[in-house]
């Protein structure tokens, strides 16, 4: 007697960790009241300015760092970003070390977002106090002569017992205009971080720790130290960087009742590199998940072409080298870009759905009579999509299998 057993196999859902839509981390103050962690907030927040950089912060000391009229005398620094969302944004911040664990300073303190940082002449400043516990000072000052801010991280135990404590911070770079940016760590004194990993390397920038020096400064993808710092940090397969994050921590030390631990950095604008012509996108670093589908889907990318030139640029031709996950328009031609200006075109992408993360690089190379005047690549995190959560009913008998 033939014997049946009837049973459904299920796909597997996979979801991305990491599938973040980082536009939501970019605050755009309107002229009245902006809702910030569930909280109104005066849309006037305190911002440092001179001719060459600003610097920013919300509550929860949440800093951005961009250009004014920069240091080139040419436009393609003008009114730039350094880290990510200038002039308001949530993706870099200082970090406090408490007792065994790490926390974004709107995590530990109550009601934290209450507490509108200060500014006093050339000085943005937050204080934050557990009472009894901790107090807290993250301070950015402007040095009024050059491009250069001075960081600083001050902690006082006003415990009756020894915490175990320490500082860091998240530094989301993304220099120039819709970028993201490129790392070189020196040792535990600092880093760099330019707009291209080769020459021309755009916008760029240094910083240096002072004496106690970092106990680690890493490079990770933003969404992951986001999520879970911890994690990210001690990741031990190599990671492919498409949303550069730098992370600098001071670890945890034993600070006993009274006694105080301070830390400080400088960060200074470097002289760009630009090429006669030289190109920006607005292409995405992470593609995200919404309602379990890719998105988006339809994908327009905007490219910039700025003429640093003295003269007008004609025939230019920009072609496309697209993963297999992105297909769409391959070549444009931009047209007349006249001198000391920049243009823009746009090619219509779309992508397509995969079922495990990867990270792909797009390539556009920029080309005029004959020859290459500029190529600019860019790495985009897809994440993967849910697998079908249809039934398939499969039949065993003693002689054969149906699906």
């Amino acid at each position: 007697m033939r014997s049946t057993l009837t049973f459904v196999l299920m796909a597997i859902a996979i979801s991305s960790s990491y599938s973040h839509d980082k536009s939501k981390f970019d605050v755009n103050l309107p002229n009245t009241m902006h809702k910030f962690k569930n909280q109104q907030i005066q849309s006037f927040q305190p911002m440092l300015k001179n001719s060459t950089g600003e610097a920013s912060m919300l509550p929860g000391g949440y800093f951005t760092l961009g250009t004014a009229a920069g240091l080139s005398g040419g436009f393609l620094d003008d009114k730039c970003d350094i880290t990510f969302g200038h002039p308001y944004a949530l993706t870099s911040y200082p970090l406090l070390f408490f007792d065994g664990a790490w926390y974004r300073l709107d995590q530990f303190f109550e009601d934290s977002y209450q507490t509108v940082p200060l500014v006093e002449e050339n000085t943005l400043s937050l204080t934050l106090q557990k009472p009894g516990v901790l107090k807290f000072k993250f301070s950015i000052t402007q040095d009024t002569s050059d491009a250069s801010f001075h960081f600083l991280w001050h902690i006082e135990n006003r415990d009756s017992v020894a915490h175990n404590l320490g500082v860091g911070f998240v530094f989301d770079a993304a220099l120039g205009k819709y970028s993201d940016g490129y790392a070189t760590i020196s040792n535990l004194d600092g880093f760099e971080v330019w707009e291209r990993p080769d020459e021309p390397r755009g916008l760029g920038a240094s910083y240096q720790f002072a004496e106690p020096l970092p106990d680690l400064i890493t490079s990770v993808n933003w969404p992951e130290v986001n999520d879970d710092i911890l994690i990210a940090i001690n990741k031990t397969a190599i990671t492919v960087l498409y949303d550069l994050a730098v992370v600098a921590l001071w670890s945890g030390r034993e600070i006993n009742p009274g006694e105080e631990f301070t830390t400080q950095g400088h960060f200074q604008h470097e002289q760009p590199e630009f090429s006669p012509i030289f190109m920006r996108t607005d292409l995405p670093t992470a593609l995200s998940i919404e309602h379990a589908l890719l998105f988006p889907k339809e994908l327009p990318v905007n490219l910039l072409i700025g003429n640093s030139g003295e003269y007008d640029i004609d025939f230019l031709s920009i072609v496309a080298r697209l993963p297999e996950e992105i297909y769409g328009d391959t070549l444009v031609m931009p047209g007349n870009i006249p001198a000391q200006t920049t243009g823009f075109t746009t090619l219509n992408l779309q992508t397509r759905d995969r079922f495990e993360d990867i990270v792909v690089e797009v390539n556009f190379r920029c080309s005029g009579s004959g020859a290459v005047v500029d190529e600019l690549s860019r790495k985009v995190f897809i994440p993967a999509v849910a697998a079908s959560d249809v039934g398939h009913k499969v039949i065993v008998s003693d002689d054969q299998m149906t699906l």
